[in-house]
């Protein structure tokens, strides 16, 4: 809500200081649709709802009215708001919450492999098998709004430093700005805990080769250092001395909000994660053909517990015996028979990129 606030502050000043007269003819209606009851207003033409039967109001009469112009993916709107104090203000839900259901998918696409999820229809992907997480039981996991040249996507990521983010590279190529959206649970809602960075500094990894899904890494970098507290952590890395590790049976969690169901028509409210054990690079390799090297890292797919799309650049983590989590993966690809027929998925090993990490945040690698 306070997003909506500063925007409300800063056009009210804008209009104090200008005459200008602003074309408004094209504004989007933000009004809620309901397709199953076609006499909610919803459904009239955009721009077509109104005050009727009233009259314009003295100059001032109403002081604590506010007129909010909403930026969207799909273009600009107007709804209406009012003071609450000199930071808050109040207007509807339905003109503060973007549509997600629209959101692209950024999974890497191999025509030459139809068999790996790449190829699945825009925003198909999911945490399956899994559970919901408890509120903040991931504090180091982010979830990133992509503006690219067709439209907004959604992929996962996690917190390396109160200023760095580590997501995939194939969430990052396209993108032209990231919105970061730490400390989320519900992350389609407003909650007290989040904290959102805008950000258009992007590191692809300089070898990310989407015909083969190699390197498939990135780094963002946020204007401003986050506050880190219980709601937003940073994760750690593995060590120097883990860099021969290949974590074969180790036990792990991977969480996301991609979509939670086959049935369900954009990514999950709430933070969902699965449990699973490492396979070896040569069992996985076996489901894909020779996809897989030494820079991946794959888990059972067994029992549907499997990751998707909207999962895309999450963490994958292993808890140490000093009860602290370390991510030794990120959510690359799968297979786009569907998310729940077994197959492993597959991960950037976050070994085989640690000093490209180092030398690129000056993020210390422990020994």
């Amino acid at each position: 809500m306070k997003i909506f606030t500063l925007l409300s502050l800063v056009l009210l000043v804008a209009a104090a200081s200008s005459k200008e007269t602003r074309d408004w003819s094209n504004l989007l209606s933000l009004e809620p649709k309901l397709p199953h009851y076609p006499f909610v207003r919803g459904n009239l033409s955009p721009g077509s709802s109104r005050i009727t039967g009233g009259q314009e109001a003295d100059p001032h009469q109403f002081p604590h009215q506010v007129g909010i112009l909403i930026e969207t993916s799909s273009g600009t709107a107007f709804c209406g708001g009012s003071v609450l104090s000199n930071e808050w203000i109040l207007t509807a839900a339905h003109c503060a919450v973007e549509d997600w259901s629209n959101l692209l998918s950024l999974e890497p696409k191999l025509p030459h492999y139809p068999f790996v999820r790449g190829n699945l229809s825009p925003g198909s992907s999911r945490i399956t098998g899994g559970q919901e997480a408890d509120p903040h039981q991931f504090p180091h996991q982010v979830g990133i709004l992509i503006e690219t040249s067709s439209g907004t996507a959604f992929c996962g990521g996690s917190v390396l430093s109160n200023e760095w983010i580590l997501t995939a590279a194939h969430c990052a190529v396209e993108g032209s700005s990231f919105e970061v959206i730490l400390g989320a649970h519900r992350v389609l809602e407003q909650e007290a805990s989040q904290v959102l960075v805008k950000t258009t500094e992007k590191h692809v990894h300089p070898n990310w080769d989407s015909a083969t899904l190699e390197n498939d890494i990135a780094l963002l970098k946020l204007p401003v250092k986050v506050e880190l507290n219980d709601d937003i952590k940073s994760v750690r890395l593995p060590s120097r001395g883990q860099l021969n590790e290949n974590f074969a049976n180790a036990d792990t969690t991977v969480s996301g909000w991609g979509k939670d169901s086959d049935s369900a028509s954009t990514i999950s409210p709430v933070l969902r994660f699965v449990q699973s054990p490492v396979i070896s690079n040569l069992q996985c390799d076996i489901y894909y053909l020779g996809l897989i090297n030494d820079g991946h890292i794959c888990t059972s797919g067994s029992g549907g517990k499997s990751t998707c799309s909207g999962d895309s650049g999450g963490p994958l983590i292993i808890t140490e015996s000093d009860r602290l989590p370390t991510q030794i993966g990120l959510v690359s690809f799968g297979i786009s028979l569907g998310c729940e027929i077994g197959w492993p998925p597959a991960f950037t090993r976050i070994t085989a990129f640690l000093s490209w990490i180092e030398s690129t945040t000056g993020i210390p690698i422990r020994d």
